[in-house]
């Protein structure tokens, strides 16, 4: 699995940069977030704006490569749990995000990456390409 630059939507143009791996339902990209180090979102290749407009089959595999890429995560940054995600109200194109927690350097507590306030500031350059081998090699 090799990582790429980008991927971006053909139907609403919604692009996502630093893609770790092409999954079987979407693409695993690395969300740079240095309060949450490990931060994921998966794309779902096939447009769609609602869980509800995806096929029962297609949702199936959704959730084994949300699975496969949280266990990664997990076994990358040493988190204990991962947070999971599907939001739809700033995008209109399914991703779900997958959020390490748990670990020593996590003092956001209950807070989520999501909600006010602010976003943190990206993590460092060199440690974000870290971060993206070590989870696209525990995928293998």
């Amino acid at each position: 699995m090799t990582p790429r630059d980008t991927y971006r939507c053909s139907v609403c143009s919604f692009e996502v940069g630093e893609v770790i791996a092409e999954l079987e339902t979407g693409d695993l990209a690395h969300y740079s977030d240095r309060d949450f180090p490990g931060r994921c979102v998966i794309v779902v290749r096939e447009h769609a704006e609602k869980l509800e407009e995806l096929a029962p089959e297609f949702l199936t595999r959704l959730m084994l490569d949300v699975t496969r890429a949280g266990r990664a995560i997990r076994k990358a940054t040493g988190a204990p749990r991962i947070n999971y995600a599907v939001l739809g109200n700033v995008m209109p194109h399914i991703h779900v995000h997958l959020v390490p927690r748990g670990m020593p350097a996590d003092q956001k507590g209950t807070e989520t990456p999501w909600g006010p306030p602010p976003k943190s500031e990206p993590v460092a350059p060199e440690e974000a390409a870290r971060l993206r081998t070590r989870i696209a090699s525990a995928l293998e």
